[in-house]
């Protein structure tokens, strides 16, 4: 079962990976940095979690 929040609140894929970015996108995580080098000519796009429903955005 996919969770759309975890503690640690960040995740990546490459941007290769399509159907990954589309489930993150339906789940409510948003695109916050990319990141070259880690696999040659595939950058790393890291997501934000969503907020949990109520929660607070103290960190």
């Amino acid at each position: 079962m996919f969770r759309p929040y975890t503690a640690a609140g960040h995740l990546s894929t490459n941007v290769s990976n399509q159907p990954v970015q589309r489930l993150l996108h339906q789940a409510g995580w948003h695109p916050v940095g990319l990141v070259d080098g880690l696999d040659e000519g595939d950058p790393e796009l890291f997501f934000r979690c969503p907020r949990p429903p109520g929660g607070s955005s103290a960190r």
